[in-house]
């Protein structure tokens, strides 16, 4: 049987999205766990050989918003929050480079850039490269040696599992 690895988005999947920064007002800040995500990260962490971890695209740091640092410590206390709960993830993986033409976009907008973090990466979602590196973390195997799912409430989160040769799994996002 191959192993498991399901990934999982972050805002609007696992935490409320309330259209500000997750993490910009951070440590005087808390996320919200979406409804029902304990119940459901706890029938997923009972199948055999599986990986939970987070794949998240944060524009913050490339928008001017917050830190990477503030970025990676959030990202850590929502699997804080996660583990007080019983359902750690596995592993987070996040990428904060946003692809030029994402970036043309609040330019466009009269937004600040950092352009530091603007190019083009095999990690931004929907491609793959997040989840090739949990695969090998995780497992030490490749996708292909893996059932792959990806979970999460933009168009961009079930492409990014059936560009990697999986599933995707799109929800409705409440917040």
């Amino acid at each position: 049987m191959k192993p498991i690895l399901i990934g999982i988005d972050r805002d609007g999947t696992l935490i409320e999205n309330d259209g500000e920064f997750p993490g910009s007002k951070w440590p005087n800040e808390t996320a919200k766990l979406m409804p029902d995500v304990v119940e459901g990260l706890h029938i997923l962490k009972k199948l055999p050989n599986v990986a939970l971890i987070m794949v998240t695209n944060q524009s913050g740091p490339a928008r001017g918003k917050v830190t990477l640092e503030q970025t990676n410590a959030f990202n850590a206390h929502v699997n804080d929050l996660l583990k007080k709960q019983g359902v750690g993830l596995q592993g987070i993986y996040s990428c904060e480079h946003a692809p030029p033409t994402y970036a043309e976009r609040y330019v466009k907008a009269g937004a600040f850039i950092d352009t530091t973090y603007i190019k083009v990466c095999p990690d931004w979602k929907p491609s793959i490269g997040l989840l090739e590196k949990a695969a090998r973390d995780c497992f030490g195997k490749t996708l292909q040696e893996c059932d792959v799912y990806m979970i999460g409430d933009r168009h961009t989160d079930p492409e990014t599992g059936i560009n990697a040769g999986g599933k995707g799994v799109f929800i409705e996002s409440a917040g």
